[in-house]
């Protein structure tokens, strides 16, 4: 993870400044999301949540979006398709959980599944 100051992926806008990041691997920088509701847009930080996948690739970053919640909502529609319109993906649901096993390989994605996916799921219950 990387704080905005110290972030290698930069505002188009300000490139003084940088963006926090949830995680980046190699030249990927991934933002995750327990899910995505109209109520982001309410605060006024859509425009940001939307600028992060443009700020990653010109910065030299593929923006990758993880939605562990696979509700559907305007918001998430709008947000994945900002991230493949600048060649990013977008993973939601049982497609995010997958990615992420999958990138972790055997014994962290066994750590995934019961230290992190099933204690969600049971929150959500």
């Amino acid at each position: 993870p990387y704080g905005a100051r110290n972030s290698p992926v930069r505002r188009r806008n300000n490139n003084n400044k940088g963006r926090q990041v949830d995680c980046i691997v190699d030249k990927t920088a991934y933002e995750f999301k327990l899910r995505v509701t109209i109520a982001a847009s309410g605060q006024g930080r859509f425009a940001e949540e939307l600028d992060f996948a443009e700020d990653c690739k010109h910065s030299g970053f593929k923006p990758v979006l993880l939605v562990l919640d696979p509700t559907p909502s305007t918001r998430l529609f709008e947000l994945t398709k900002e991230f493949a319109r600048v060649s990013g993906e977008a993973y939601i649901g049982n497609d995010a959980w997958q990615y992420l096993e999958e990138q972790a390989g055997a014994t962290m994605a066994r750590f995934v599944e019961n230290y992190v996916r099933r204690p969600i799921a049971e929150l959500d219950t």
